[in-house]
């Protein structure tokens, strides 16, 4: 009977210091966050308190702001909900953004669906066809493109059977066929570098820098991952270093989670670091371009550099700390 008690208030100790190491490690997360967001304003002559007091005073002094952060945080929370329970029954949620992408795909096709049921049929049948496809073997790799063509053009077809051909004339004109081109000329290009084989020669310089040590390696494969994807699309890079950051975790000894991580971080965030590092940067501009807002790689550079260099520092510095430096 004692052993049980003792059991049970041991525990109920552990529950506890879980509980509060968990809240230290949010305090920790976001003071290293600001610190780092700090140095970055200061690197750019601004004082990091006038900006946290005019982000603050606007938050409190206006409601629209304050209300926009409730409509854009309440789906994000909801997320980390979903995430949250299932890590706590010790299994990983890895389906989080997906299901976020989803809530909001719903969302916007249930409004639409108020005012013309033809949209809303358009866009569930092309997201369950695509999701459909993704259980099909050896599929063609055009399979997503054709899914997505014909339903454009079966839409196209109904819109025109009920308003006339003159609306696919207005259609067929407000497509912005320059970025079109550039997309298609950069994913031949990056399809040329990967059949090459340069993709995969980076990938193993990298790592053989290095040198057997885990930080070092980290490091390397971090930023590299950061200069490589502000040029290079992050798919077909994260594909050819999946395999090789497992070996190289392998012959270090470690669990490759950290290096993973690290990654996912470099490879993710790079695309953020120049107009042609990701295609949305490249269909924003040319959105941009078409109502008369010409975007340089200038102009993009000076809010993409040290928005990147932020994002990947504070994330380079909490994947470390959070699944090397401090063991959890």
């Amino acid at each position: 009977m004692l052993d049980r008690v003792q059991l049970k208030y041991e525990a109920k100790a552990i529950t506890k210091n879980a509980a509060v190491s968990a809240y230290l490690f949010t305090l920790l997360y976001l003071a290293i966050g600001l610190v780092i967001s700090g140095l970055l304003l200061l690197f750019m002559k601004v004082n990091p308190l006038d900006v946290c007091g005019q982000a603050l005073g606007k938050i409190v002094t206006d409601q629209y702001n304050l209300g926009e952060i409730l409509v854009k945080a309440t789906p994000l929370i909801f997320t980390s909900l979903a995430f949250a329970f299932t890590y706590n029954a010790n299994l990983f949620n890895i389906g989080a953004q997906g299901q976020f992408a989803m809530g909001a795909i719903i969302a916007v096709a249930l409004s639409l669906g108020l005012q013309d049921s033809l949209p809303t049929w358009l866009l569930l049948g092309t997201v369950l066809s695509l999701i459909a496809a993704s259980f099909i073997p050896n599929k063609p790799e055009i399979t997503n493109g054709l899914i997505c063509m014909v339903f454009f053009l079966a839409g196209l077809a109904a819109e025109c059977g009920r308003h006339g051909t003159a609306l696919a004339k207005d259609v067929l004109k407000a497509i912005d066929y320059e970025t079109l081109a550039l997309l298609a000329g950069l994913f031949l290009v990056i399809r040329g570098i990967e059949r090459a084989g340069i993709i995969d020669d980076l990938s193993h310089i990298i790592t053989g820098m290095g040198g057997g040590n885990l930080f070092l390696t980290y490091t390397i494969i971090v930023w590299a991952s950061v200069l490589i994807s502000a040029f290079v699309d992050n798919i077909p890079y994260t594909a050819t270093m999946l395999p090789v950051v497992g070996g190289v975790a392998a012959a270090l000894g470690v669990d490759q989670t950290v290096l993973c991580f690290g990654l996912l971080v470099g490879a993710t965030l790079g695309g953020n670091l120049t107009p042609v590092g990701a295609s949305a940067n490249i269909a924003a501009c040319g959105i941009l371009r078409r109502e008369g807002y010409e975007v340089s790689a200038g102009q993009f550079m000076r809010i993409g550099v040290p928005f990147t260099l932020t994002a990947v520092l504070t994330g380079y510095v909490l994947c470390w700390l959070f699944y090397a430096g401090l063991g959890v």
